[in-house]
């Protein structure tokens, strides 16, 4: 279902949003642990055909020709952008696509159209759901970053008043190493089921960065859904799961972040009627 009236937060701290399908590929029986995607080589010119159709038309290999494929399972090789430089781009590899957005941000539903563009051609090309085309899973992530202009200053305490993530190290151990208790720098990570379904996970992961040369707290939230036998056959089915991952991960964002957090990522500009919100 479309997600539409969404609001935008004016200091949002939003650095990407990445949509991604990945599909089953053939093992290597010489080379164990390794696959190879059998469609790629005869595919990737009818891919970038098609990703020109919806306006892709700028294309770019990421990896040298001589790389042979079997070393790149699962990476992007392609990227298609609408003019250089640009955002939102596609990507494509062996067993791998993805659709990423950074700032300007237009919220859920616009990003939704460009992401039905690109799931659509990847159909149109690869026929979802064939023998070499059957989808392991997707993927959507919200990546923020809060800097000093959201009153991060110390991770720790960050993480602790403003990410509902009260972690801290024994002070025992802080002791006997001589550290400072202020001094320690966690990273968290963690993944729930949602709901009862048993194929869909969400992965909250949290550490210390920079964004533009300042410290930053990077907060990656992730919706990934495990398809197994159910198979999908269409692109709608793949759009209605995104859907529902955005629903979860604005959920999740919005009991995640502490009021006066709120505030200061605020005030919100309605970009519609109803409110379906995520920065």
């Amino acid at each position: 279902m479309r997600q539409s009236n969404d609001y935008l937060y004016e200091n949002a701290p939003l650095v990407e949003v990445v949509a991604e399908v990945r599909w089953d590929m053939v093992p290597i029986a010489s080379m164990p642990g390794s696959e190879i995607d059998p469609l790629f080589e005869r595919k990737h010119s009818d891919m970038q055909a098609a990703m020109a159709e919806v306006g892709f038309v700028f294309a770019e290999r990421l990896v040298p020709d001589h790389v042979p494929n079997e070393m790149l399972a699962g990476q992007p090789i392609f990227r298609y952008r609408t003019a250089p430089d640009s955002w939102p781009l596609v990507q494509y590899g062996p067993g791998v696509f993805t659709v990423n957005i950074t700032p300007p941000y237009d919220g859920w539903s616009e990003f939704r159209e460009t992401l039905a563009l690109a799931v659509t051609a990847l159909d149109s090309v690869l026929s979802l759901g064939s023998d070499f085309t059957n989808v392991r899973a997707a993927d959507l992530r919200y990546i923020d970053a809060f800097t000093e202009m959201h009153g991060m200053n110390q991770f720790s305490t960050f993480l602790r008043d403003h990410l509902s993530v009260p972690m801290a190290p024994p002070q025992g151990l802080l002791a006997s190493i001589g550290s400072p208790q202020a001094d320690y720098v966690p990273r968290v990570e963690f993944s729930a089921q949602v709901g009862k379904r048993l194929d869909t996970k969400f992965v909250f992961h949290a550490a210390s960065g920079t964004k533009d040369d300042t410290p930053a707290a990077i907060l990656d939230l992730r919706s990934r859904r495990e398809f197994g036998e159910a198979k999908v056959a269409k692109s709608d089915e793949l759009l209605t799961w995104f859907d529902e991952a955005h629903s979860i991960l604005h959920s999740a964002f919005e009991s995640t972040i502490s009021d006066e957090l709120r505030k200061k990522i605020g005030p919100a500009r309605p970009i519609g009627g109803e409110n379906d919100t995520r920065n």
